[in-house]
């Protein structure tokens, strides 16, 4: 009697599972997250690795969604709309490679460094031993002194350090302490190239 009772409860919960109880393969939900693509800079050098900073728009009114070091594969994103995309190079400054970048649900956007950036690399033989190295806007008073703007930087020579299109002036400044020094002046950089500058 014990035995034709367990086995009756045993094919009731075998019916209740197949009916869709717990045990039943639900539906997968599709993921209609945006996403961004970033395709690297293609550039000859050394490159430094970088960050993807992700900054929704609404209005006058600028929200960070994220910052993800770059992987290589597309980046979910928790909402869409207008956004800026910024690149932060690993020991150097964020630039924006975007403005008012609409993000779409359920698509992929893709964005190319090398048609928006380019690069500038000193080479730095014979000079000080560098704290670091500026890039700055042309006609920039330096490193130090009042209204200096820096827009890249990086702690040694030899390094890709990535810039938008325009023309620059390159700083050193000395590890001995010694005041900044401009090495480069009038630097033109195009997207997706790199100037060499070899003192």
């Amino acid at each position: 009697m014990r035995a034709t009772i367990m086995t009756a409860w045993v094919i009731l919960v075998t019916i209740t599972v197949g009916a869709g109880g717990t045990g039943a393969v639900q539906p997968r939900v599709p993921d209609k997250s945006p996403r961004l693509q970033v395709e690297p800079p293609n550039l000859p050098g050394n490159t430094p690795e970088f960050a993807v900073r992700v900054v929704k728009i609404i209005g006058k009114t600028r929200t960070t969604l994220g910052e993800w070091p770059y992987r290589g594969q597309p980046i979910r994103l928790p909402s869409e709309g207008t956004c800026e995309v910024w690149i932060v190079p690993r020991g150097g400054l964020a630039v924006r490679v975007t403005d008012k970048l609409t993000i779409t649900k359920g698509t992929t956007t893709t964005i190319s460094l090398s048609e928006r950036l380019g690069a500038i690399r000193i080479f730095g033989d014979g000079l000080p031993r560098p704290a670091r190295v500026v890039v700055t806007p042309v006609r920039d008073p330096g490193p130090g002194r009042s209204g200096h703007v820096a827009v890249q930087q990086a702690a040694g020579f030899r390094v890709n350090m990535l810039v938008p299109p325009g023309r620059y002036e390159v700083w050193l400044v000395p590890a001995n302490g010694a005041a900044a020094e401009r090495i480069a002046e009038n630097v033109r950089v195009f997207a997706g190239q790199v100037h060499a500058v070899d003192d």
